[in-house]
Order: C-alpha cells, then sequence, then structure tokens
C-alpha cells in the first residue's frame, strides 16, 4: 500500500451455499471487477464519481464464508483496495 493511504477494513462471515455463491458470482457482473489475484473469492467495486478517484468500495464474498468490504478514504486508490486485499491473510 502506497504510504499517507487510509484503508478500512471489515471482515464477517458470510456463509454461502454453493448457489448462494454463484448468485454474488452474477450480481458482481453489474460492477467494475476487481481483481483479487485468488481463485476462492469474487469482488468488485462501488464507487462515488467516476471510479477512478478515492471513495470506492471492494466487496468480496470468498468460497470459504468470509465477507470483506475495503473503503478508500483520503487518497486510496482501487489499486490500494486490491493490494491491502491481496495481503489479507485469511485462508
Amino acid at each position: 500500500m502506497r504510504p499517507g493511504t487510509t484503508i478500512e477494513v471489515t471482515i464477517a462471515e458470510m456463509p454461502m451455499k454453493p448457489a448462494e455463491y454463484e448468485a454474488w458470482e452474477r450480481q458482481a457482473r453489474d460492477y467494475p471487477a476487481a481483481k483479487l489475484n485468488r481463485s476462492r473469492a469474487s469482488g468488485f467495486f462501488t464507487c462515488a464519481g467516476d471510479g477512478g478517484a478515492p471513495r470506492c468500495v471492494l466487496h468480496a464474498q470468498s468460497e470459504a464464508g468470509s465477507h470483506f468490504e475495503l473503503s478508500a478514504t483520503g487518497n486510496a486508490t482501487r489499486a490500494d483496495l486490491e493490494d491491502l486485499f491481496a495481503e489479507l491473510n485469511w485462508e
């Protein structure tokens, strides 16, 4: 993560049956995709403005039942959110 960036992270347990996870992935297709570099989780962004600027939230769901929301504050970008997600130790 770049120096001076601030990201709020929320992690919750949200177990899903396979059909529910498939529904999550279908819903995620309606939003800009997050590059999570993990095959057992999928995610997307919701952003204020054009999405290239701060104030984005990365929503991610793992097949194992963990739900993540990474909220950009300050000057954090989408790439910063993806980078931090890659550093989380949740598996």
